[in-house]
């Protein structure tokens, strides 16, 4: 059993760094690094990230706000779940 916890964590660290240098290679920064027929793909790959972490505002804009809005969507959330 410790072994395939082992290969499990082994496999997931290996996702994680993969997943983690092509997001770095599909920023708007590494875009002179990347041959024509990848640039594409990989500038896809980084917007796709930015959607689903940042919910489509991809402007940091001002940390505070960010974490009022995400309070806010909490609070949505738990008052939702409570009965009336």
């Amino acid at each position: 059993m410790r072994d395939a916890v082992k290969l499990l964590m082994k496999a997931t660290a290996k996702a994680g760094v993969l997943v983690v240098v092509v997001y770095a290679y599909g920023s708007p920064m590494a875009g002179s690094l990347r041959p024509k027929a990848l640039d594409a793909p990989f500038a896809g790959f980084h917007h796709a990230v930015d959607l689903a972490v940042f919910g489509g505002d991809l402007g940091l804009g001002d940390p505070r706000t960010a974490i009022v809005r995400a309070s806010d969507n909490v609070k949505d959330k738990l008052s939702d779940s409570m009965p009336k």
